[in-house]
């Protein structure tokens, strides 16, 4: 799955074979066609193991944590630690994205959406409860949870661009901003 999700972020998917895929991994490619009907097949599946990867990742997360500042701290960390399954998730996305002709496969609209909500719900969560905890000043969670999100976005559409994109700095910046923008300072 993951040599296969590798090849399809970073070769447009016309360019992907199942025998290219079957020669890294090291086997026969009828051995991915008795798991894998089709190339879309083999695509769905590696798309929805990433995603589902991201997700545990992120569910995991919150469930950890009671305090707003602790969990939007982790929240930056894991898009770090995942930057890997992030970018190759968002280099699919925009292959898909309308231009060149294609249209995302509509599971991979349903799990992206998904993945949004649950994004911008817990930054929105997160603000909201730091605000009520008078550790945060914001008049509209909601809106700048979007604007973490579409932060976090450009940062990975700007790595695939850039290609000596340092994530890490970027999402710290994100972060620094954030806090800047919530009147929180975080070394009080």
């Amino acid at each position: 799955m993951e040599i296969a999700l590798a090849m399809f972020s970073s070769e447009s998917y016309a360019d992907v074979t199942i025998q290219e895929i079957a020669r890294r991994v090291g086997v026969a490619h009828s051995l991915i066609y008795y798991y894998f009907e089709s190339k879309e097949k083999l695509f769905h599946a590696a798309v929805l193991h990433a995603l589902d990867g991201v997700m545990t990742q992120y569910d995991l997360l919150t469930s950890q944590h009671e305090d707003p500042i602790d969990l939007l701290n982790d929240w930056f960390e894991i898009n770090v630690k995942m930057a890997g399954p992030l970018r190759s998730l968002v280099r699919i996305m925009f292959e898909f994205s309308g231009t060149n002709g294609r249209r995302t496969p509509p599971f991979v609209e349903r799990l992206i959406r998904r993945f949004y909500e649950f994004e911008r719900r817990t930054i929105t969560n997160c603000i909201r409860k730091g605000v009520q905890n008078g550790m945060l000043t914001c008049e509209a969670p909601e809106r700048l949870a979007v604007f973490v999100s579409r932060g976090i976005d450009g940062i990975f559409y700007g790595s695939i661009v850039r290609q000596n994109t340092d994530i890490a700095a970027e999402i710290r910046d994100l972060k620094a901003n954030l806090w800047r923008l919530l009147e929180y300072d975080p070394g009080a």
